[in-house]
């Protein structure tokens, strides 16, 4: 992954990570939620999905979610349709398509 730049007006905005996230954290699998989202979004076909409908399809926060959206776009595993929908708060969001068919979560590449 490319590394971002540096944002002077944004990052004295950013805080370290608290102890409790980072328990948090260690205790959730990405590649387990990352495979989740992608065989949804992959299940819609051309019909494709926005974040805010794999969230609510598969019980996903959105803090879980869309960082998976992003990881399986930066990765290439979705892509924008150039499609727009309504989310739930009545915002216009990105429909995505996957693009690939992974056999499973257990695969090494799903862990990056």
């Amino acid at each position: 992954m490319k590394k971002r730049k540096k944002n002077p007006d944004f990052d004295d905005l950013v805080q370290p990570p608290r102890k409790t996230s980072q328990i948090a954290g260690a205790s959730f699998n990405k590649a387990i939620a990352r495979f989740k989202v992608f065989r949804h979004i992959q299940a819609q076909g051309k019909k494709g999905s926005t974040c805010d409908e794999a969230e609510a399809a598969l019980g996903m926060s959105h803090q879980t979610a869309s960082p998976r959206v992003f990881e399986l776009h930066v990765s290439g595993r979705i892509v924008d349709s150039d499609q727009r929908r309504h989310t739930r708060s009545g915002r216009k969001a990105i429909v995505w398509i996957a693009m690939e068919a992974p056999e499973g979560p257990e695969q090494e590449d799903w862990d990056r």
